[in-house]
């Protein structure tokens, strides 16, 4: 898919560097930048005269006052630079701001997370956990050590046959089709039609040749190593400018109970990556990688950690095809956000209202 609006959410404190790096990502694919600041209110106080403390109050005003001047800042730096954007500021309790974070999300085609988001886990967490369970959409995660960019020339695709790195390739799919050599890896393999098939790899390379993706696929041996590991070290040595993945094998249950985290490999990771989205009615997710890129996400913890090693078949191979490829036409969303986000993809919309709810119709 194309790319028209961008969220970026970042913290009203250090927010520089990633604010103007989104925008140079909107201003290259001429997208729509939304940027959200968001500030998690401060916990009330715990003991007998907790519903008396000024010093809690006094807190939260200067809050709410330091998210104010940010995003005021924010604004006068974004119309410096001649793009499309538009700027708010969201105050928000912990317990429910991956939900309102999530809705939001709903509204741009990709979310993405600055790495100055890593200085703040509590804010981070909460992104990553509302963009991926509640948007249904795709998550960008930038590096400390590069520029982010939705033009990359390799690609890293991490497989494993699971409806995340599906999902995840699915949503990163017009990207591949630009970059010049897309990298299909697979730790571990295992030969068996009710996962990788017969020849691993074989099924993903061909699918994503029928739309003229130039494809190799490797198989790699843990030999030990976290799967996470394997896939940074290749993306390394491949030079890849993108890692493109499924984000939880796991449940969120198990997640909060033995100690998973998405968080700190993406936070770690040198490079770009993204990562798909939770499907509709699906309880499991996978995990991300470290690199020296960012990954797209459809959240993904270890993908395959522990998989058996019976029947592996490490190697290489590539496969080439062309076939014509049809675009859909005709889409149908509800409110006003979402009929601003169809009129930047170029649709032609008319707004009803019905109900007190808008509705856009094509």
């Amino acid at each position: 898919m194309t790319y028209k609006t961008i969220l970026l959410v970042i913290d009203p404190t250090q927010y520089e560097t990633d604010l103007r790096a989104a925008a140079d990502l909107c201003a290259a694919a001429n997208a729509h930048l939304s940027v959200l600041l968001v500030k998690l209110a401060a916990p009330p106080p715990i003991g007998d005269y907790a519903a008396l403390s000024v010093a809690w109050l006094d807190e939260r005003a200067s809050d709410i006052e330091q998210l104010d001047k940010a995003v005021e800042i924010a604004r006068t730096t974004l119309k410096d630079l001649r793009i499309s954007f538009e700027v708010d500021g969201m105050y928000t309790e912990r317990a429910w701001a991956d939900n309102e974070i999530g809705e939001r999300a709903r509204y741009a085609d990709v979310t993405l997370i600055g790495a100055s988001l890593s200085f703040d886990a509590p804010l981070r967490v909460r992104s990553i956990d509302g963009a991926l369970f509640y948007s249904a959409r795709p998550v960008l995660f930038a590096a400390h050590r590069q520029s982010v960019t939705l033009l990359p020339k390799r690609i890293l695709l991490a497989w494993n046959s699971s409806l995340e790195a599906a999902r995840a390739a699915r949503e990163a799919l017009e990207i591949m089709k630009r970059a010049e050599e897309v990298n299909v890896v697979l730790v571990d393999p295992t030969a068996a039609s009710a996962r990788n098939g017969e020849e691993p790899g074989a099924d993903i390379a061909t699918y994503l040749a029928r739309h003229g993706i130039k494809v190799t696929v490797d198989r790699l041996p843990s030999a030990g190593r976290r799967v996470e590991e394997v896939l940074n070290q290749h993306a390394v040595d491949s030079s890849a400018d993108l890692i493109v993945m499924g984000a939880y094998g796991h449940s969120r249950v198990r997640e909060k109970v033995f100690g998973f985290s998405l968080s700190k490999p993406c936070r770690d990771a040198p490079h770009q990556a993204a990562a798909g989205f939770k499907p509709p009615g699906s309880h499991q997710f996978g995990r991300v990688s470290r690199s020296d890129q960012a990954c797209m996400h459809s959240r993904c913890h270890r993908p395959l950690a522990t998989a058996p090693r019976i029947g592996q078949i490490p190697g290489r191979f590539s496969i080439a095809a062309r076939l014509k490829t049809h675009r859909s036409e005709g889409t149908h969303l509800g409110s006003r956000a979402s009929i601003d986000l169809l009129a930047r993809h170029g649709e032609t919309v008319k707004a009803i209202a019905c109900k007190g709810i808008v509705m856009g119709t094509i």
